[in-house]
């Protein structure tokens, strides 16, 4: 019998793994993790296959300022704050366990996609 710390550790620890999940980084050529946390740039090296000489390349990459770089702890915040609620909700069984992540995780997704949207349109307001 699942009894309520149970749910509320299973819903967080579900809430946590989307929450990190959304925090992960993409690495493209060219573009290294500055210490502070914004992108900067990296030379390119390219071998032609016809030729011996090696080219070098620099690309510029605009560094965010910390604006674009709040959206991650909003988000982690408002799933933690979704993954507990539910945590709290959970009944005596292991059925209500279930239908607590799953709506927990319902809830997180549409969370995290409405907030996106919501912080696509501030940033495209203040261009940046």
């Amino acid at each position: 019998m699942a009894t309520k710390r149970q749910g509320l550790a299973a819903v967080a620890a579900a809430a946590l793994g989307i929450g990190l999940a959304g925090c992960g980084t993409a690495k493209s050529p060219g573009v290294v993790q500055a210490p502070s946390g914004g992108a900067t740039v990296e030379a390119v090296s390219s071998t032609p296959t016809t030729s011996t000489s090696t080219t070098t390349t620099t690309t510029a990459v605009k560094t965010p300022t910390s604006g674009p770089l709040s959206k991650a702890p909003v988000m982690a915040i408002v799933i933690a704050g979704i993954g507990c609620r539910q945590g709290m909700e959970v009944g005596g069984d292991v059925e209500s366990l279930g239908r607590r992540v799953t709506a927990a995780v319902v809830h997180a997704i549409f969370a995290a996609i409405l907030i996106d949207a919501i912080f696509a349109l501030v940033y495209m307001k203040l261009n940046i």
